[in-house]
């Protein structure tokens, strides 16, 4: 059947849940479907998930959105592709079974651990990998695992990636592989050679024997299992490698040349720039594109949407769903400044530029007249700073245009805290969700577009508005931004003070 007739599939599988989309030949969304899971948080810094909590997830947001479909449509869907966070690891032991939950992107425990790295492993690491250790990177969890919890490590007969596991569901047989976007953000894989690297994968105490085959983003893997096509009423549907979040979201926005650049407000936030080397910069996280011979560097600070969602499931509703709409028009109706209220988002440590995973939140200025508005302002505005921060780790400063992207990017009012603080004109861009990336992917895989570059054309230059950034408050923001780099620096001595008592 014709490429431009076939509806394509694109399963990510978030921080917070796991969203579904279908898109045609043009990336246009036919339907989509949602499904949430939680965090686990047994001490402070520790961020875990259950791996079964994201396959049931899957299944239960592709049975709302295939049930959205009309028969004609659901007899047309050629492909399903995957995406997820980097850097999260599934240790599976020789049952196939997970041998403890997976640790998050965002978990900090393995501070010691990557400071260990750095020092003794620290030239081999940035030879071969480009990078630095952070707690963020799997191979410093796998440290920590190996240390505290030698038993799992012990065993551990394969290492599965959160978006690969989640495929390994989906087909009768998927081979145990993953895409070269998601085998370097394990710290473990040779950038350069794009094979794993035995000296790292021994520290994080695996045999060889353990490590995924690495395979293109848009290599077809197999078919949908029986059952499932059955389930959901559709015909031979190929399944897909997949790749990550980001490198998916940016494909979806078409943002594939160098110099595009993406502001995304997302559980965490990102600076990404898209370019055609890697930087000299160490500290600057680099990950090959999707799109062949392209990278994206990435500057990126911890808790963006989660210090809203935070704020609101904490301390804005004693149970049931926050009502982000609300907050949004509440926020609208308070002036830049939040009144004097300022919010560093150190919720669980910070990425760019601090990498201090020992940081935490902080709230300055508050009177007793500040009611939970001026929060919820404080709020985005503490994250566009901590974006300004993160955007300084960069050597030239920010084009006069970004785009804007993730679930931020629906709100009525943060693209504008964005475009004021930033001082640059936000394109707010629609239908780009990883999930919709992961859909191209697919496309691409199954034939419906022949290369990614295609892929990215197609999706590009979909911006919903454009924000211009209001001359009035450059000079409120400016000091501003200034107040924040203060109250960070106090933050950290107090913050480490806090933790050592």
């Amino acid at each position: 059947m014709a490429g431009e007739s076939q509806l394509y599939v694109g399963i990510d599988i978030g921080t917070s849940g796991c969203k579904v989309s279908v898109i045609d030949a043009a990336a246009r969304v036919v339907a989509e479907g949602h499904a949430t899971y939680r965090s686990y948080h047994p001490h402070p810094g520790w961020v875990e998930q259950h791996p079964a909590d994201w396959v049931a997830a899957a299944f239960a947001a592709c049975d709302d959105v295939f049930g959205l479909l009309t028969e004609p449509q659901r007899a047309v869907v050629a492909a399903i592709s995957f995406s997820a966070p980097t850097h999260v690891a599934v240790l599976v032991g020789g049952d196939g079974a997970p041998v403890r939950p997976a640790i998050m992107w965002n978990d900090q425990r393995s501070a010691a651990q990557a400071e260990e790295l750095r020092r003794t492993e620290g030239a081999h690491i940035a030879a071969v990998t480009d990078s630095t250790p952070t707690p963020t990177w799997t191979l410093a969890q796998l440290r920590w695992v190996a240390e505290n919890e030698p038993e799992a490590i012990d065993a551990t007969q394969q290492l599965w990636f959160m978006k690969d596991w989640v495929r390994s569901h989906f087909s009768a047989a998927s081979p145990f592989c993953t895409d070269r976007v998601d085998a370097q953000g394990a710290l473990l894989f040779d950038v350069h050679t794009h094979e794993w690297d035995p000296t790292l994968v021994a520290r994080a105490g695996l045999p060889m024997s353990a490590m995924p085959e690495v395979r293109e983003s848009t290599a077809v893997t197999g078919t949908l299992a029986p059952e499932l096509a059955t389930r959901w009423g559709l015909q031979s549907v190929s399944i897909t490698v997949g790749t990550t979040d980001t490198a998916a979201e940016l494909l979806a926005a078409g943002l594939a040349e160098h110099g595009d650049v993406a502001i995304k407000i997302a559980t965490a936030g990102n600076v990404a720039i898209v370019a055609d080397s890697r930087p000299t910069d160490k500290r600057v996280l680099c990950y090959e594109h999707v799109v062949p011979g392209v990278f994206y560097w990435n500057s990126a600070t911890s808790a963006a949407a989660a210090s809203l969602r935070w704020l609101g499931e904490s301390m804005l509703v004693a149970e049931g769903a926050v009502d982000f709409a609300e907050i949004d028009r509440k926020v609208a109706e308070t002036a830049p400044g939040a009144d004097g209220l300022l919010f560093t988002p150190y919720l669980n440590g910070e990425r760019s530029p601090r990498f201090d995973p020992a940081l935490r939140a902080t709230f300055a200025g508050i009177s007793a007249h500040h009611s939970w508005p001026h929060f919820a302002r404080a709020v985005m505005e503490g994250v566009a700073f901590s974006l300004r921060d993160a955007a300084g780790l960069y050597s030239a400063p920010l084009p006069p245009a970004v785009a804007l992207i993730g679930g931020g990017a629906r709100s009525a009012v943060w693209p504008r805290i964005v475009a004021d603080v930033l001082d640059r004109d936000v394109s707010v861009l629609s239908e780009c969700d990883s999930s919709v990336g992961a859909a191209l992917v697919a496309a691409v895989g199954a034939g419906g577009l022949p290369t990614l570059i295609d892929a990215a054309h197609v999706a590009r230059g979909r911006a919903s508005r454009t924000v211009k950034p209001d001359p009035e408050q450059r000079e409120l923001y400016g000091s501003r931004f200034e107040d924040y780099l203060s109250l960070a620096e106090t933050t950290a001595q107090i913050s480490h003070r806090l933790g050592r008592s």
